[in-house]
């Protein structure tokens, strides 16, 4: 494998695509796109945004060229502005003309977005198809059959009662015409989000986390289940979206993980069995529609029955999830996994990759040569939720990795470095060692039952 520059002077590059004539589209996440032609960045932007929000790492995250943009020339941004209530998501497409983009128009606005770390992409189905998937945090406490799309289908479900049942939704919309109209939202499973942090670690107020098992709170980063999608390239009426649920076939009531609401002052889910071994943890879920997004699995089935993608393992946690299909249709999905060594109990984590030919039956493979310790930057609270994936011949998962020590230069009680010069590392008060964040990624197969 080798590295080239291809462009210099890029402030915080985020998304890019390439055009059919060679062009590179790249975004820049303060606000900008920007075009390389022939090798060389041209010196004024195709687009500058005045109205985006980039505080919190937020900004101009996903871009997207048209499948007949050689016709069309249209090109849509996905970024976060400033909303009058807070920063929202907001869906625009642009048409290029002279390596300009102009003639806006709002396909998707007011997505209430997150004030720290808003994600968001753009993606088009190989049939053509904008897809976009999301949370709906609107349901908690709704009675048996509410709160999906069709208003029934569930009456059978093991649902907690309400009052104490905070499941969400995820769900999903399409358009065929290019953005100008979306389909009405379709329901594509219920879930269970992570539990309130300052409730079972101590820590972290406000945000959900992954609480370890037992007695020890070292794992107090923020963190989130949410959707990842991808269809099928090989039968565009197969859609795979893959989910956490802290509630799933492996966490539930029949093992001590019981709904217990929402905290009042953070509005976040609460369980029994949170710290218990053996009764709660997240698993990564899948959700299929085999008819090009009109109805998923999961509309009408409990989610303590979709299946797993970690299905050999049913006491640890996964979480931040990716999904991929490779060019021969097998679905691949990458996530952080604690189903190795003591990484139940401690807060490490390692990276797992699983594979399936059919979404149902998985098998798994671990892509982590060692487990990470909890991240320690910024007081353990964030440990950087970076994760992807791609398939092609192999899969390509990857990941934060916090196994690399955070060094630093050696200085006396006076604070002066001292001289010689020499490295140190430090301790941390959540792992034996302060740690530094680090990105890498591995080629490996496919795993396959």
């Amino acid at each position: 494998m080798g590295v080239e520059i291809v462009a210099r002077g890029l402030e915080i590059p985020w998304a890019l695509a390439f055009a059919p004539d060679g062009r590179l589209f790249v975004t820049e996440r303060p606000g900008r796109v920007r075009i390389l032609q022939n090798g060389t960045l041209l010196a004024e932007p195709a687009l500058t945004i005045s109205d985006v929000f980039t505080g919190g790492e937020s900004g101009v995250l996903g871009l997207a060229l048209h499948p007949s943009f050689g016709a069309n020339r249209l090109v849509y941004l996905v970024y976060t502005a400033s909303g009058a209530a807070g920063p929202t998501a907001r869906l625009v497409r642009y048409r290029e003309v002279g390596n300009a983009l102009g003639e806006a128009a709002v396909l998707l606005d007011d997505v209430p977005a997150a004030n720290v770390h808003n994600g968001a992409r753009v993606r088009f189905g190989p049939d053509g198809a904008l897809y976009v998937v999301w949370d709906n945090y609107n349901v908690t406490s709704a009675q048996h059959g509410e709160g999906d799309d069709e208003g029934g289908g569930d009456a059978n479900r093991a649902a907690a009662p309400a009052g104490v049942d905070n499941r969400s939704q995820v769900l999903l919309a399409k358009s065929t015409d290019g953005g100008n109209t979306f389909s009405t939202p379709v329901k594509v499973a219920d879930y269970y989000d992570l539990p309130d942090c300052v409730t079972y670690q101590e820590a972290d107020a406000g945000v959900a986390c992954v609480p370890e098992k037992g007695e020890t709170m070292n794992s107090i980063f923020r963190a989130a289940n949410y959707p990842s999608g991808a269809i099928n390239p090989r039968d565009p009426g197969e859609i795979e979206i893959t989910f956490g649920s802290y509630i799933n076939r492996h966490s539930n009531e029949g093992n001590g993980c019981v709904p217990q609401g929402v905290n009042p002052d953070t509005l976040l889910p609460l369980y029994d069995g949170v710290k218990t071994p053996g009764a709660c943890n997240n698993d990564i879920l899948v959700s299929r529609s085999t008819n090009a997004g009109r109805t998923f699995t999961g509309g009408d089935t409990d989610v303590r029955e979709l299946p797993s993608v970690r299905q050999d393992d049913p006491r640890a946690d996964q979480f931040w999830q990716w999904a991929a299909f490779d060019p021969r249709g097998r679905l691949a999905v990458s996530y952080y996994d604690r189903a190795y060594g003591n990484d139940e109990s401690t807060g490490f984590s390692d990276m797992s990759l699983s594979g399936s030919r059919n979404g149902r039956t998985f098998a798994t493979r671990r892509v982590t040569s060692a487990s990470m310790p909890p991240a320690t930057q910024f007081n353990g609270e964030f440990f950087g939720d970076y994760s992807g994936l791609s398939a092609g011949d192999v899969a390509h998962p990857f990941w934060m990795d916090t196994r690399d020590p955070e060094l630093f230069a050696c200085r006396d009680s006076a604070g002066i470095v001292t001289l010689p010069p020499s490295v140190c590392t430090a301790g941390a008060p959540n792992a034996a060692q302060a740690n530094d964040q680090n990105l890498y990624t591995r080629a490996m197969a496919i795993p396959l039952p």
